[in-house]
């Protein structure tokens, strides 16, 4: 009997689970955090909205002088 655990040889054979590009939440930051938590290259629209919300948040810490 043999035994198959994550990141070993026979699950390296395996095939990758299909990329759906047409998600709801693409081009938006949980659409962003969906690719990373999937281990997956964000597309360039939610990593357009990432940066967005990166800048507003940064913008909204800063105090005024």
């Amino acid at each position: 009997m043999s035994y198959s655990y994550k990141g070993t040889e026979l699950d390296a054979h395996l095939p990758a689970p299909e990329y759906v590009p047409t998600r709801p939440s693409c081009g938006k930051r949980s659409g962003y955090v969906i690719h990373r938590q999937r281990g997956e290259d964000a597309c360039v629209p939610c990593m357009d909205a990432a940066a967005a919300y990166q800048r507003a948040w940064l913008a909204s810490k800063k105090v005024a002088a």
